[in-house]
């Protein structure tokens, strides 16, 4: 009896693996298609100017990728330091409209903190990559090197720090 509720378990697990497998290479080769670059795009429907917050439109271009990445700067003066707001996966912009991205922005620049909002790759008014969405360390560490360096300017009176990852 214990033999064959041994071979039983066995086959099952057999079974389960093999579904497995195939669900994660089904998904592998859907994904792309799924994840198209610039595909479902939120259009920026507010500004910080709609929140009464000063703002410049900046551009810069990642070291690994011959595109544009833009951002909102949203000074303070004096400012106590720069905050970077980063948007979410999905079909987020920096106009964060699920969030009220705007509206934390402002209340930050109100308490002395200037605010970089960035668009990622494939976001909002950023460009577009032919491998659409991704989710890479060098993608992210591209972006957020580029806004730390941004974000340390003279105008901001200390210096940035990061949470949750090292800038490269």
């Amino acid at each position: 009896m214990r033999v064959r509720s041994g071979r039983r378990c066995g086959r099952l697990l057999l079974i389960a693996g093999g579904f497995s497998i195939l669900a994660l290479t089904a998904f592998i080769v859907v994904a792309p298609a799924l994840l198209r670059p610039g595909a479902n795009r939120l259009r920026i429907v507010q500004t910080p100017r709609d929140y009464g917050v000063t703002f410049e439109t900046v551009e810069f271009r990642p070291p690994d990728q011959p595109i544009t990445l833009r951002a909102w700067w949203m000074p303070s003066e004096p400012a106590k330091a720069a905050i970077i707001l980063v948007h979410g996966g999905g079909d987020d912009n920096r106009s964060l409209p699920y969030a009220d991205g705007l509206k934390l922005a402002h209340d930050l620049v109100g308490h002395g903190y200037s605010v970089l909002a960035v668009d990622l790759r494939n976001y909002g008014e950023s460009d577009a990559t032919s491998e659409g969405v991704t989710f890479g360390i060098t993608r992210g560490s591209a972006t957020a090197g580029w806004a730390f360096r941004w974000a340390a300017r003279p105008s901001c009176t200390r210096r940035p720090e990061m949470q949750g990852s090292k800038p490269s």
